[in-house]
C-alpha cells in the first residue's frame, strides 16, 4: 500500500490532464538501440520498462480542445467537456490549462515506468526540463501533491516519482543534451522495452491463438516497440512498429497463409457499416490444435469438427477449407427498413453480417457441392431442433441473386404471434458460391449486396482489386450511429430493464451516444508484418 498513493497521485496529475502532454525530440539512437526512433530528454533510467516523452505540454491542450470542441458535438457532451475543464482549473488553484502544461513542462520530457536493478517493483517517474518555467507556480503547484509524493526540482529539471532517494538518484544521473526545437513532428513518442512485452501470458484458447496468437508471438520475442500519437481537429493517428521479429513464429506462422506478401480482398459491398480482413488460416488451426491448443480444448474442437464433417459428407477441412484461397474477409451490411404489410414490426433490425472468401480453383465444383450439402443438412437438423423446441425455423429454398446466380437460403417462416417478430426472423442464412468466391451470410439482403460487387467488379473493365498486407479493420461510425437510431426504442428499453433508468433519461443518453458517433469519420486499423518488424496504425478521423 505505501507506494499506491503516490503512484496514484502521479497518475492522476500526469495522465488525466491535458496539460501533462505534448511532442517528442528527435530520436536518440545510439542511447536506446532497442528503440530507433524513440526520443527522450535524457538518458532512460535503468530498468525502464516503458516511457512516453514530449516537446510541449501546451500543445496537445491546443491539439485536445481542436479535437473536443467539433461543433457537431451534442450541447450535453460539450457541458461535460466545459465541466470537466472547469475542475481541472479549481483542482489547480484557478491555473488554466495552457498555463498548468506550461508551468509543468514548459520544455522536454518523459513519464515513464521502471523496475530498478535488484528490485521487482515498478515505479514511475516524470523528468521535465524546466528551462524559462514559471518557478514560482510550479512550486505551488507541487505544493498541492501528496507529502509521500517525492519530488525534487532546480532551475534545470523537474523529476516527481514515488520514492525520493530514487528521485535524487534519477536527477544525479541525467545527462544534458542539446535543446531542439519541437518543429511539426508527432505529439508524442513513446517505448515499450522486450521486459514488458514478454509479460503477457500466452493465447492457448481457440479464439485467442487465433485472433491473436501471432501478434502475441511476435510480442514474446521482439527486440521493442516504439510509438507516436498525433491528435487535433482531423482526428487521432496512433502507429507503433514492434522491432526484431516478424508476425507469428513456430507453428503460429502457418496461421498466417500470406505473412508479408500482399493480397487481393474482396470489394465492399454497398452499405457496409464495418470490415474485418484478419489473414489467419481456420484450417490450420484445425489441422494444428493438438499443437495449438490445450488438451480440452482441442479436444472439443475436434468433437465439433466431426460434425462439421457429417454435414459436409466429406472432410470439412481437406474439402471445404482446402479449396478456399483463405483468409475470409468479413463485412456488416447495414440493414434497409422494408414495408411489411399487415406483418408485425420487427423486434430489432439487425444488420447483415457476410462472409467471402475466393476460391483456389473457381473451375472445380467438389467444393461447392460439398459446401451446399452441408449447408442444407445444416439447415434440416436446426429446422427440427427448433420444431421440438417450439421456436421459428428456417425453410431451405434456391433464390436467384446477381447475375442470375443461385443462393442458397434459409428462410424463416412468417411469424403470426402475439409478440413483435422474434430476433431469429431477421436472420436468413444464405450461401451461393459465384464469381469465383464464397458468400456466407446471414441475410439475403447482404448476401445480394455482396453478390452484385463481386458482379460489378468481375464485368468492370480494367478492374483494379484493393490489396492489403496483415490484418485491416475499418467502421464508419455516422452508419452505425444510423443503424443504432433504427433500434433506439429496444436500447431505451433495456437501458431501463438493466439500469432502472427513466425513459426520457435512458433516451437522452442514447441520442449522445449517437451524436458523437456522428461526429467521427472512419476509423481505420491495421497490423501489417514485415521481415523484421510488425507495423501497427489506429487512425480516426473527424467527421467534416
Amino acid at each position: 500500500m505505501p507506494t499506491i498513493r503516490p503512484a496514484l497521485a502521479l497518475a492522476c496529475l500526469l495522465l488525466g490532464d491535458p496539460g501533462a502532454t505534448g511532442q517528442t525530440p528527435a530520436p536518440d539512437q545510439e542511447r536506446n538501440p532497442a528503440s530507433p526512433t524513440s526520443a527522450r530528454p535524457t538518458d532512460l533510467p535503468a530498468g525502464t520498462v516503458a516511457w512516453i516523452a514530449w516537446h510541449d505540454g501546451a500543445r496537445v491542450v491546443d491539439a485536445l480542445e481542436a479535437l473536443t470542441t467539433a461543433p457537431d458535438l451534442p450541447a450535453r457532451v460539450r457541458l461535460a467537456l466545459g465541466l470537466a475543464r472547469a475542475a481541472a482549473v479549481g483542482a489547480t488553484g484557478g491555473m488554466r490549462l495552457e498555463e498548468l502544461a506550461h508551468t509543468l513542462s514548459p520544455g522536454r520530457a518523459m513519464l515513464g515506468l521502471t523496475i530498478p536493478p535488484g528490485s521487482d517493483r515498478p515505479r514511475p517517474f516524470l523528468i521535465a526540463e524546466q528551462d524559462g518555467g514559471d518557478r514560482e507556480g510550479l512550486d505551488k503547484l507541487l505544493d498541492r501533491l501528496p507529502s509521500d509524493v517525492a519530488r525534487v526540482h532546480d532551475d534545470r529539471y523537474l523529476v516527481i516519482s514515488d520514492d525520493m532517494a530514487f528521485a535524487n538518484q534519477l536527477r544525479s544521473d541525467i545527462l544534458p543534451t542539446p535543446k531542439d526545437e519541437a518543429g511539426d513532428g508527432p505529439l508524442l513518442r513513446g517505448a515499450i522495452t522486450a521486459a514488458a512485452l514478454q509479460r503477457t501470458p500466452p493465447q492457448r484458447e481457440p479464439g485467442g491463438v487465433f485472433f491473436l496468437g501471432p501478434l502475441q508471438a511476435a510480442f514474446a520475442d521482439a527486440a521493442g516497440l516504439d510509438f507516436t500519437l498525433d491528435l487535433g481537429a482531423e482526428g487521432i493517428r496512433l502507429a507503433a512498429t514492434l522491432h526484431g521479429t516478424p508476425l507469428g513464429r513456430g507453428a503460429l506462422s502457418a496461421l498466417l497463409p500470406h505473412a508479408d506478401q500482399p493480397r487481393v480482398v474482396p470489394p465492399r459491398p454497398e452499405g457496409t457499416l464495418a470490415s474485418l480482413s484478419l489473414d489467419r488460416s481456420l484450417a490450420h488451426l484445425l489441422r494444428a490444435r493438438d499443437d495449438l491448443l490445450r488438451a480440452g480444448e482441442a479436444a472439443q474442437l475436434g468433437g465439433g469438427l466431426t460434425i462439421a464433417d457429417a454435414l459436409s459428407g466429406g472432410s470439412f477441412v481437406e474439402g471445404i477449407l482446402a479449396a478456399l484461397d483463405e483468409p475470409f474477409t468479413l463485412f456488416v451490411v447495414a440493414h434497409e427498413p422494408q414495408d411489411n404489410g399487415a406483418l408485425e414490426p420487427r423486434l430489432f433490425d439487425l444488420p447483415g453480417f457476410v462472409l467471402v472468401a475466393p476460391l483456389r480453383d473457381p473451375e472445380d465444383q467438389r467444393a461447392p457441392e460439398l459446401m451446399q450439402r452441408a449447408f442444407g443438412n445444416l439447415m434440416l437438423a436446426d429446422g427440427a431442433r427448433r420444431r421440438q423446441q417450439e421456436l421459428p425455423s428456417f425453410v431451405t429454398r434456391k433464390l436467384r441473386g446477381p447475375g442470375d446466380v443461385e443462393m442458397l437460403v434459409g428462410e424463416p417462416i412468417d411469424w403470426r404471434g402475439p409478440e413483435p417478430w422474434p430476433v431469429e426472423t431477421t436472420i436468413s442464412p444464405t450461401l451461393s458460391v459465384a464469381f469465383g468466391h464464397v458468400v456466407l451470410a446471414s441475410t439475403v439482403e447482404g448476401t445480394r449486396r455482396a453478390l452484385q460487387a463481386l458482379c460489378d467488379a468481375a464485368s468492370e473493365p480494367g478492374h483494379r482489386a484493393d490489396t492489403v498486407v496483415g490484418d485491416h479493420a475499418e467502421l464508419d461510425p455516422a452508419a452505425l450511429a444510423a443503424m443504432l437510431e433504427r433500434n433506439a426504442d429496444l436500447l431505451v428499453f433495456d437501458e431501463v430493464m438493466k439500469k432502472g433508468l427513466a425513459p426520457a433519461k435512458a433516451r437522452r443518453n442514447l441520442d449522445d451516444l449517437f451524436g458523437v458517433l456522428r461526429g467521427l469519420g472512419p476509423l481505420h486499423i491495421a497490423v501489417e508484418p514485415g521481415p523484421t518488424t510488425t507495423r501497427m496504425v489506429l487512425e480516426l478521423e473527424v467527421a467534416r
